[in-house]
């Protein structure tokens, strides 16, 4: 393997061009859009290792609403990802938050990193 350090500029750029091999990223997010990121179209990221047959999956289950079709197309998404190792997973972030009981109305944002002071009180 070879390491090529770059800026967030070079990086973005790289990522939009497709020339790179392999990119590292991490993206939690309590909904199946965390899998956009595959998505040429539908993503921000200029779609990391997509495929026309994996983006027309991104792309019906982002236009689906029924719960239960959506989360079959999600399942195929997956399998898609998985079977072509598109992906490969390499740890499960894990992020830890502490509160007393004091603290209320105190929420996780769906992405998992933010957490939402707004309606927060103490008692």
């Amino acid at each position: 393997m070879n390491l090529q350090p770059r800026s967030t500029a070079e990086d973005n750029a790289a990522r939009t061009d497709g020339t790179w091999e392999s990119i590292y990223f991490q993206s939690l997010r309590a909904d199946g859009d965390v899998l956009l990121v595959f998505s040429p179209t539908l993503g921000s990221t200029k779609g990391i290792a997509s495929t026309p047959e994996l983006n027309a999956l991104l792309v019906k289950q982002s236009q689906t609403v029924d719960v239960d079709a959506r989360n079959g197309v999600l399942k195929e998404i997956q399998e898609l990802i998985a079977d072509q190792a598109l992906a490969i997973p390499l740890h499960a972030s894990s992020l830890i938050y502490a509160t007393t009981s004091a603290v209320h109305d105190l929420r996780i944002q769906a992405d998992l990193y933010s957490v939402d002071f707004v309606d927060a009180w103490k008692s």
